[in-house]
């Protein structure tokens, strides 16, 4: 069958103007396939990349140049992926407050049980936290409030500490 009348790729893909490339030779080439290629390939080959220090050391310098000549693109999708990453928290989690049930998403956050969320925040960094977070769901370390509850439960822990100090 001639090409240019073929309407899907050869592992069924259609050729939608998303799901193709006209690579250099002029050849329709499918996005998905590539794109399952390069996964393949990737999967296969990683343990061999990564045992080698020189292409360790290789991908480091290069993303070292990517993030010094691409600022913009580097915040934009570090912006992304928080914003990702905190949504599939909130879902997660329930999507509202564990003490009142409040569900506005703009007002809730992840609050450490047991406290000390300031101080993880400082030596992690939030995204790391929001990882932690999805690996456990159901440990009991991390729960949804919102705003007015997360403050009201730093303040009462702050009470019984102050007048465990005072008396």
């Amino acid at each position: 069958m001639v090409e240019s009348i073929k309407s899907h790729c050869c592992r069924g893909h259609e050729w939608v103007v998303e799901n193709v490339y006209i690579n250099p030779q002029g050849s329709r080439v499918c996005r998905t396939c590539s794109r399952e290629a390069r996964r393949k390939w990737a999967k296969s080959n990683y343990a061999r990349l990564r045992a080698d220090p020189i292409r360790v050391e290789i991908d480091r310098e290069d993303g070292r140049i990517f993030r010094k000549r691409h600022p913009e693109k580097v915040k934009k999708w570090g912006r992304e992926q928080y914003w990702k990453l905190r949504n599939h928290v909130i879902q997660l989690y329930g999507r509202q407050c564990a003490f009142c049930g409040f569900a506005d998403e703009r007002a809730l956050q992840l609050d450490h049980v047991n406290g000390g969320g300031a101080k993880q925040k400082n030596n992690i960094g939030t995204l790391r936290i929001y990882r932690q977070a999805v690996a456990a769901p159901f440990s009991g370390d991390y729960q949804l409030l919102c705003a007015n509850c997360n403050w009201i439960k730093a303040y009462e822990s702050y009470e019984k500490v102050r007048n465990a100090i005072i008396n």
